[in-house]
């Protein structure tokens, strides 16, 4: 059952409504009930998986912001897109420094709103090509494993957007600047020892992620 309500002050009437298979009824991209949330989920992945990806390298990356500027985000959603193309300016401009060259690079990028306990949040999920194509169409593989650069380089990046869009003063910045620990980009664990050793942990406090065979922990 899903209890829908009107947020329009004049009306506020609600009502409750059962989930059934026909997609006339169905939540879709709303994510009011599991099973369309988990559906639209793999269908998505699919997607990305048959038509998107390359065959090549590629990395999950979180970039993540301070509460301080999360607000912005809640009540101005056009800045998403415009962080959006911030991020990737900053994966190419990364890639042609350590290629000693101009590639051309490829990333998909999503955002995050909703935080624990159904509290808003502001995070980017990416799924980045670790390299990319110089003009001969050669690719050139550029794996990053020490992050520090990159996000002392997005720290500076977000705090000088939001100055120049004067939605922050220059104190204020000069406080993110000094402060904030919780800007910062975050790669996803690829070492498959590390891996483990986080599941062990996950299944012995009970918080063991569900369909985990636990065989592959030996």
């Amino acid at each position: 059952m899903a209890r829908i309500k009107c947020t329009n002050p004049h009306c506020g009437h609600e009502y409750f409504r059962p989930f059934v298979t026909s997609l006339k009824y169905a939540c879709k991209a709303f994510y009011l009930c599991p099973s369309c949330s988990q559906k639209r989920t793999l269908v998505f992945s699919e997607n990305m998986t048959n038509d998107v990806l390359l065959r090549l390298p590629h990395r999950q990356y979180v970039w993540t912001f301070p509460r301080a500027l999360r607000v912005f985000f809640k009540h101005d959603r056009k800045l998403f897109g415009e962080v959006s193309r911030l991020i990737f300016q900053m994966i190419q401009s990364f890639y042609n420094e350590a290629a000693g060259k101009k590639i051309r690079t490829a990333a998909v990028l999503c955002f995050q709103t909703a935080g624990d306990f159904l509290r808003f949040n502001s995070l980017y999920h990416g799924m980045v090509l670790e390299g990319g194509f110089d003009e001969e169409g050669n690719f050139v593989f550029i794996p990053f494993d020490n992050l520090d650069k990159m996000s002392e380089y997005f720290r500076r990046m977000i705090i000088k957007f939001f100055l120049d869009k004067k939605l922050i003063n220059e104190r204020f910045a000069r406080n993110l600047l000094t402060c904030s620990s919780d800007m910062q980009v975050i790669a996803v664990i690829m070492d498959p020892i590390e891996i483990r050793t986080i599941l062990r942990h996950l299944v012995k406090i009970g918080r063991s992620p569900p369909g985990l065979n636990h065989s592959c922990l030996k």
